[in-house]
């Protein structure tokens, strides 16, 4: 390093009184009221920014277990009356009559009329309460449970048209229309179980 000259030494010390005049009364800097404003807003918004944070946490939180309660609602009810294996035993019996249609046919021309047993339960207009409620919140709650979440959702609703009186199991009853109907409710089943939070 080289050493400093005497001019350098006298620059150093003009720049350190110059310095220190800023920062002291004796010429007052316009810009410390305008830095000081600026630093107090900042600071003042730490703890706005953190309550924010935490409502949306907070809400994301109340809306997920919400909604997951209703599901475990709903996949209680269908557990404890047992549709699964409700729909898979008229399915049976619609396979049995049909075969029986089919092995009594006589005529090669024209295909037999096949059987069909209406299947029906009752549900209300409004049955996903919280989840209508919630529908504009969805996308607070993590992306994979809330996929899960919508498909569970669209499953059952497709369902319970099905088993209305003018759905395909409450008019018709086909086996094809049995199929589908179990399909989806297996796969709501195992969506819910997914989601449980003892799963999880």
């Amino acid at each position: 390093m080289e050493s400093l000259t005497p001019e350098d030494m006298l620059t150093y010390i003009r720049i350190v009184r110059e310095l220190k005049e800023l920062t002291s009364g004796s010429i007052p800097n316009p810009w410390i009221p305008l830095i000081s404003a600026i630093a107090g807003a900042a600071i003042a918004t730490i703890p706005i920014g953190i309550g924010a944070i935490l409502r949306n946490r907070n809400l994301r939180i109340s809306v997920e277990n919400a909604l997951l309660t209703e599901i475990a609602n709903i996949v209680s009810i269908i557990r404890k009356r047992d549709f699964l294996n409700q729909l898979k035993n008229t399915r049976s019996n619609v396979i049995k009559i049909n075969n029986q249609i089919l092995s009594n046919h006589n005529d090669n021309q024209t295909p037999p009329a096949l059987a069909g047993i209406t299947f029906e339960v009752t549900v209300s207009e409004n049955y996903f309460k919280i989840y209508n409620a919630n529908l504009d919140k969805i996308g607070i709650i993590d992306k994979n449970k809330s996929i899960k979440i919508v498909n569970f959702y669209s499953l059952i609703e497709s369902i319970m048209l099905d088993v209305r009186p003018t759905g395909v199991l409450g008019s018709i009853g086909h086996v094809e229309h049995y199929d589908e109907v179990i399909m989806f409710l297996e796969d709501a089943l195992k969506l819910a179980d997914e989601l449980s939070p003892q799963t999880t």
